[in-house]
């Protein structure tokens, strides 16, 4: 290579190294203005967002005390709303928009509507608009303001009422459908008269379940996504024992009898009409069993009974009820003429006047009762009533029922008891006066026997009972005080018979 060329070459490859270091220096130095650029931008966005940071700071701090934008209370807005404001609002909009709800109650075919303003609602406002203040206040800083400035919303948070009102206003509400509602079953009646007989039926009974029905009446008010709601209350119907068809089966008399209490007292015969009036009328359905004191009742003055002559161990001292006895007793053999059974019967301890030994039935409640039970497939009816110095009682039923028998009743004295007379001197007395302290009573043993009489022969005798009836000494007191003038001597009384008309014993 001559000297020329080399030179040419050295000296273009300096140009293109001077090019190459010239070209790279320009790139280094738009690098730097590009660098230095981006820092002045990205102070301007800290800065800004800085700026921004603080305004909506403040805005979140603004909302701290209010109520975040979407909520509401029975669709009502509470948006922006302090404490105090959402307060007012509850007792201006939200109560009584509840108070105009009402409840309605179908029970029996009858309607009740019950409003919830009368139940003195009491909202529990401070935990209500608590609730709607602690919406959104749990969300970072960023989804608060999302909420905050946010113009719509697709779902608004509803926030639950809470309340409580007065149960005794419930209480009354239910008390009044019972009122209305609840009705005791009725038994179908018969009435005897001349003869015939005068059904009139029976009635079906009702009961509300009160607990039930009060229970499903306060979770209805309680849940107010139920506007005005009805309930249908549940009502238990109970049937009665006694119906007209069964009643309808009495067709005649199956047997009667009468007592007859003479020259009584007026206190026993009201008595003895009273006890007559209670038990007549009954009925006494198949394999039921009648108690006569259940159908008397309490023997009270406040029930009509009077004091009467009763028998206190061995002396007769009025009592309240006297005579009641012979009511029983007179319904007593009634009973047996008719075939009827006898659950409980006793005799009385001391005879009575007015049957003979072994026929009659002492009561005295509780221990003493007289109880029939019906051992037909018929009711039977008990009639009784008293008036001419005579008690009557027949008993009706299902003639059929008797199989074509008769009953004939009578009883056998097996020992008779002689009382005896202690005549005793009284200081406290006159001369020629005397009082009979105990009246003497003659004892007796006896047996009652029934036949069963069909087609006019008896087919069967029976024993119903054996009888005692205890014998009481009588006991006269004469008296031995003088006088101060003597009167003329005077002869002797006689020793006392025993009682011309025998009061009911006790027991």
């Amino acid at each position: 290579m001559t000297n020329k060329k080399k030179y040419s070459l050295i000296a273009l490859i300096v140009i293109v190294l001077l090019g190459g270091a010239f070209f790279t220096y320009d790139v280094l130095a738009l690098e730097k203005e590009k660098s230095h650029a981006a820092e002045a931008y990205d102070a301007a966005v800290d800065a800004s967002l800085e700026a921004q940071r603080e305004i909506d700071e403040k805005i979140i701090n603004d909302w701290e005390d209010k109520v975040y934008p979407g909520v509401t209370i029975l669709d009502v807005d509470f948006s922006g709303d302090t404490k105090e404001d959402a307060k007012a609002k509850i007792d201006s909009k939200i109560k009584p928009l509840i108070e105009e709800n009402s409840v309605k109650v179908n029970a029996a075919e009858e309607e009740f509507n019950l409003l919830y303003k009368d139940l003195e609602l009491n909202l529990d406002s401070d935990k209500i608009v608590d609730d709607a203040l602690s919406v959104g206040k749990d969300l970072d800083f960023d989804e608060k303001i999302k909420r905050i400035e946010a113009k719509e919303y697709v779902e608004a948070d509803d926030i639950s009422v809470t309340y409580t009102f007065n149960e005794e206003k419930l209480d009354g509400f239910v008390k009044e459908i019972e009122s209305k509602v609840n009705q005791s079953e009725k038994n179908a009646t018969i009435k005897v008269s001349g003869g015939s007989f005068n059904v009139t039926a029976e009635k079906d009974g009702r009961a509300l379940k009160a607990d039930e029905t009060k229970a499903e009446i306060k979770e209805a008010v309680l849940d107010l996504e139920k506007e005005n709601p009805e309930i249908e209350a549940e009502v238990v119907v109970t049937k009665p024992k006694v119906k007209a068809e069964d009643l309808n089966k009495v067709n005649g008399v199956l047997s009667s009898y009468k007592t007859s209490y003479g020259n009584s007292t007026s206190g026993r015969i009201n008595n003895i009409g009273i006890a007559a009036s209670k038990i007549s009328q009954s009925v006494i359905m198949p394999g039921e069993v009648f108690s006569y004191n259940e159908a008397l009742g309490s023997i009270t003055t406040s029930n009509g009974f009077q004091n009467a002559g009763v028998i206190k161990g061995n002396k007769i001292e009025d009592g309240i009820g006297g005579g009641i006895c012979q009511v029983s007793s007179t319904l007593y053999q009634a009973a047996v003429h008719s075939g009827v059974g006898i659950a409980q019967r006793r005799n009385h301890s001391m005879k009575v006047f007015y049957l003979d030994a072994g026929l009659d039935a002492v009561v005295y409640s509780p221990s003493l009762d007289l109880k029939l039970k019906n051992n037909y497939s018929s009711p039977i009816v008990i009639h009784s009533y008293s008036g001419g110095g005579t008690i009557n009682v027949v008993i009706y039923g299902n003639t059929s029922d008797m199989g074509g028998k008769s009953y004939r009743v009578y009883s056998k004295v097996n020992s008779v008891n002689k009382p005896s007379t202690t005549r005793r001197a009284n200081a406290s007395m006159y001369e020629g006066t005397q009082e009979v302290v105990v009246p003497p009573v003659t004892g007796y043993t006896s047996t009652t026997y029934r036949d069963i009489v069909q087609g006019g022969k008896v087919i069967k005798t029976e024993v119903l009972s054996n009888d005692s009836y205890k014998r009481v000494d009588g006991i006269v007191e004469y008296g031995t005080k003088k006088r101060e003038a003597a009167p003329a001597p005077a002869a002797e009384a006689p020793a006392p018979e025993e009682p011309a008309v025998d009061p009911d014993p006790a027991p």
